[in-house]
């Protein structure tokens, strides 16, 4: 809500990562001053993120190459690098999603592996067998929920549901421990975990830049857009009111 003017050392930010692949991590310790440089922490050369994951103690990150690694946010991680999941190494993962220390990674032939938060939590990655036969291609991981979307546009939920956030078909009970069908039964294309909140987006395109969302192209001749461009773009939003 304050504003803070970024050093990004002349790259092109695209999302959580810039036309490099690299990834621009920024913590807590940013704003403790206006012009603090943020970081650009390089991948493994020929690697290039295309969805980041930030979680309470790293930052997990998916490549092109269907790797996943992982960078420590703790404090005994003096130097910030990239090294791969051990867990991921020989899986062709395809999507990921996390927050808090939530966290969830899909594979190519629609396995469901993850850090699952709030009802049943544990302390190293899982294979959710039950989600095996639904085919889910995404997922959004939240808090204490998390919504799962098949390739049939089919939408799961799982956690907490105090305020009916995972709209489950089974009516308004408070949590699922494992997660169940909701009243989105076909034609979803995106869905959004909050907190005490979600959104799904059915039969419609998902909106550009939405959180959560994987970058299926990497243009490297991306350029910032210049500062005189900015004010004359703002100049016909304020015509157009």
């Amino acid at each position: 809500r304050n504003n803070f003017s970024f050093k990004f050392s002349k790259r092109s930010p695209i999302s959580l990562f810039d036309t490099t692949g690299s990834v621009i991590i920024i913590t807590k310790t940013i704003f403790e001053s206006a012009n603090s440089e943020v970081e650009n922490v390089k991948l493994p050369p020929g690697e290039k993120a295309v969805k980041v994951a930030c979680c309470d103690e790293s930052v997990i990150v998916l490549c092109e190459s269907y790797r996943v690694f992982e960078c420590s946010l703790t404090p005994k991680a003096k130097n910030k690098t990239f090294s791969e999941v051990e867990y991921f190494k020989g899986k062709m993962i395809n999507e990921i999603s996390g927050t808090y220390k939530h966290f969830f990674a899909i594979s190519e032939d629609c396995q469901v592996f993850g850090l699952p938060s709030g009802i049943e939590e544990v302390n190293e990655f899982t294979l959710f067998e039950s989600l095996s036969k639904y085919h889910v291609i995404e997922a959004s991981a939240e808090f204490n929920d998390s919504l799962f979307l098949t390739r049939e546009g089919k939408i799961l939920g799982c956690g907490w549901n105090d305020n009916g956030e995972l709209r489950l078909k089974s009516g308004n009970k408070k949590k699922a421990f494992q997660p169940e069908e909701t009243k989105v039964t076909s034609g979803a294309t995106f869905c959004i975990s909050g907190v005490a909140a979600s959104v799904v987006f059915v039969g419609v395109e998902t909106p550009p830049n939405s959180p959560n969302m994987k970058i299926r192209k990497i243009d490297s001749s991306s350029q910032p857009v210049k500062p005189d461009e900015v004010s004359e773009l703002q100049k016909s939003l304020e015509m157009k009111d």
